[in-house]
């Protein structure tokens, strides 16, 4: 495995060149005195809450203003992500299982935050903010939708130690608070209540209940606010164009043996799977692939029996490819892309010929087995191409030598690139 780990550096490292990339978006900001102002924001690949956001009024603007949740109370980036400035408590006590604490822990801070909108309906607004601690959601209710934190907590309490209880304690304020909110609407029903039972904290438990407070169908949330697919899927086909050259300092090259370039089929198929869906910059690829190859070539034998050979063999190749891929351009309808990642492949031979050009047993490639054919191998690949579009994709792909033979008499490498067209399902 020489080149996996090369390929899975470049595959870890890859997605870091994206931080420093511009997405910016139409959308619009609400300052503090509550004018509205339309342009452009900056849409990164969040996984915590934004601490401030860039906002261009054209998309030409040199440079772009950076307004924190101190100057701004709210901000939409049309149809992907809202944001909404929140001043007040936020619980600091760390609820991961692993890292609980010894005893109930009621810490918080008081700050200045963006948090997300996660859904705004007729009775109760639902908000989420991440940072590098946990996720905490936010709840408002109708007028004003002023945000009041869901709490959870969880700890170790040895006190707690019963026959039916272990010593870690879970805190489920917020099922109380949802069933309090509820009550208010006259919303209690066995139905929910059951539902309220096994919501855990989580996003989409919370925003389950959410939706049967302010009434919303699993229809009409898929619809409003379900977003774009994470997941993908295509297929291709292209030119396989696979070089077989044996080692110059091989017996078989001294004998007269050169190399060859085949040019024939490989199909593939594939999933994407979207680090953030309302982007699309950055993607992790599983792709298979079958491939065709072929290596022929007649020469005069410079050593005994001096008489014209020819030696040939044809390849299929069975590849699985993780991949990382990037797009260094990111339009609507055009993305120019690079991507990079490892590959194994399996072989099999067949038609194999080595000997004079009429056919002599005694020359009979595949019954001695004189190439001791290798049957598998890794390689590194990289990719580059553009999307057109939706749903065509024009790419080449370019892998790393492998061996074809495992030394011995003819010491043959391939190496192999690929052009083709990829049909993408949405």
């Amino acid at each position: 495995m020489r080149f996996f780990y090369k390929a899975l550096f470049i595959t870890l490292f890859l997605p870091l060149f994206s931080l420093a990339q511009s997405n910016y978006k139409p959308g619009y900001i609400v300052d503090l005195k509550g004018d509205t102002t339309r342009g452009f924001i900056d849409y990164g690949n969040w996984d915590v809450n934004p601490t401030s956001i860039n906002f261009k009024t054209a998309i030409t603007d040199g440079k772009a203003r950076k307004l924190t949740p101190a100057e701004i109370n709210f901000c939409s980036i049309d149809g992907l992500e809202s944001f909404q400035r929140y001043a007040g408590p936020i619980t600091t006590d760390a609820t991961n299982q692993e890292h609980l604490s010894e005893g109930r822990d009621s810490s918080f801070r008081m700050d200045e935050v963006f948090l997300k909108v996660l859904q705004k309906g007729k009775l109760v607004a639902l908000f989420s903010y991440s940072d590098n601690l946990k996720t905490r959601f936010y709840i408002g209710e109708n007028p004003g939708y002023t945000p009041a934190e869901l709490e959870y907590r969880a700890y170790y309490d040895q006190d707690a130690v019963t026959q039916t209880k272990g010593r870690t304690v879970n805190e489920n304020t917020y099922i109380r608070q949802l069933l309090t909110i509820a009550s208010k609407n006259n919303l209690i029903t066995e139905d929910f209540q059951q539902a309220l039972r096994d919501a855990a904290y989580r996003e989409s438990f919370i925003i389950d209940m959410v939706n049967r407070i302010n009434g919303v169908t699993k229809a009409e949330f898929k619809k409003s606010y379900s977003g774009k697919t994470k997941i993908n899927w295509f297929v291709g086909a292209g030119i396989n164009i696979n070089q077989y050259s044996p080692a110059s300092s091989s017996n078989y090259y001294n004998a007269g043996g050169r190399a060859h370039t085949s040019y024939l089929p490989q199909v593939s198929f594939g999933i994407n799977v979207l680090a953030n869906p309302n982007t699309g910059k950055l993607l992790f690829r599983i792709e298979g692939s079958l491939a065709q190859s072929q290596y022929k070539y007649s020469y005069l034998n410079t050593v005994y029996p001096y008489v014209d050979f020819k030696t040939n063999f044809d390849e299929l190749t069975l590849s699985l490819s993780p991949q990382v891929i990037y797009n260094i351009y990111n339009g609507e309808n055009l993305k120019v892309f690079f991507g990079a990642g490892a590959t194994v492949s399996y072989f099999k031979f067949s038609n194999i010929y080595y000997g004079p050009h009429e056919p002599n047993p005694a020359y009979n490639g595949a019954s001695n087995n004189a190439f001791y054919f290798n049957t598998f191998d890794d390689m590194f690949l990289v990719k580059a191409g553009v999307q057109i579009g939706k749903r065509w994709i024009v790419y080449g792909n370019y892998f790393s030598n492998s061996a074809a033979t495992r030394l011995g008499y003819f010491a043959i490498t391939s190496s192999c690139k690929q052009i083709g067209l990829n049909y993408l399902f949405q």
